[in-house]
């Protein structure tokens, strides 16, 4: 094969990533579409392929600028317009804004893999962090016998599992009101009230299945829905966090967005797969009532699991958003 012949193979290909990814980035809409209808499985598939937007906009981005000098077209520059299309399509996220540090609580969500027995990446993190609040899933029996000998964390609520399902609640502040629920499928909830300054706040630790089938992405999307329309009655500042196995793009987040919960999480870099990091997904997250505002969010450490943790800092306002 000559090269002539090769550069033309290779502006091939490239012309197929970037058509490929141009739909990618439209996914989040056609989904949402699609979720509103009887397509089943169509729209479960596209709800799947809208998760990997930094995937999309990575690899639009090295095809158009491949095309522009192997093909020697700059017409394919009009598509890095689209590379904006991730921003528009995700999920609300919650107003930015600044406060005073009594008002202000830094909350700490992770993903531990319920093989980690020993969490200790965790508790330097913990430490360096100064949180106020930690919500964990996966927590397995090991990890849970660790937690017990962390005195700086007097309020805690674990519910270890042999299995991905394991849940806790850390505070450094009194927890009452525990109630713990299960969605159709077995797979736990764990909401409870936490004393803040002498602020009841309603907080929930959330890891439903993941999207597995049309019918598991239902489950998940429901058991978020439902949660953030349980916190809505009683109009007490919630917080909702934990591994949602749904990105910003996905249809999941459309009821807790009408119900007044936006994201105090980012999009990027994403969370899991933690090895691959910029190119994984967010699908760690911590969801706020309109009670609150965004004081910062970013993405943590490597803890020793498949998951980053997720980081926010987030002040209680006098008066929710309307």
């Amino acid at each position: 094969m000559d090269r002539n012949t090769l550069r033309l193979a290779i502006v091939r290909r490239l012309r197929i990533f970037a058509t490929l990814c141009c739909a990618g980035l439209l996914m989040p809409w056609l989904a949402r579409a699609l979720a509103r209808t009887e397509l089943e499985a169509i729209w479960w598939l596209t709800d799947l392929a809208a998760h990997w937007q930094a995937l999309y906009a990575i690899t639009l981005a090295a095809s158009v600028l491949g095309l522009v000098w192997l093909a020697r077209d700059r017409r394919w520059l009009a598509l890095l317009p689209a590379l904006a299309l991730p921003w528009l399509s995700a999920s609300a996220t919650l107003p930015a804004g600044d406060g005073d540090s009594e008002r202000t609580i830094k909350i700490i969500t992770a993903n531990l893999h319920f093989g980690n027995d020993d969490p200790a990446r965790l508790r330097a993190l913990l430490d360096e962090e100064a949180a106020g609040l930690v919500f964990l899933t996966e927590l397995g029996p090991g990890a849970a016998k660790a937690l017990t000998a962390w005195p700086e964390w007097p309020h805690q609520v674990r519910l270890p599992r042999n299995d991905p399902f394991g849940l806790a609640l850390m505070s450094k502040h009194p927890i009452t009101g525990l109630k713990l629920e299960e969605s159709p499928s077995g797979i736990p909830l764990l909401r409870a009230t936490v004393d803040w300054q002498g602020t009841m706040l309603v907080v929930s630790v959330v890891h439903p299945m993941p999207p597995i089938s049309a019918a598991f992405a239902r489950e998940r999307d429901q058991v978020l829905a439902n949660e953030a329309l349980q916190h809505t009655r009683h109009g007490r500042p919630a917080l909702m966090a934990g591994d949602f196995n749904a990105s910003p793009w996905s249809d999941a987040f459309t009821v807790p967005a009408r119900a007044g919960f936006h994201r105090a999480s980012g999009a990027y870099p994403g969370t899991w797969h933690a090895s691959v990091h910029w190119l994984g997904i967010p699908i760690d997250h911590v969801l706020a009532s309109p009670h609150w505002t965004l004081v910062e969010r970013r993405v943590g450490p490597d803890i020793d699991s498949d998951h980053r943790p997720v980081i926010s800092r987030l002040f209680l306002t006098e008066k929710p958003r309307k």
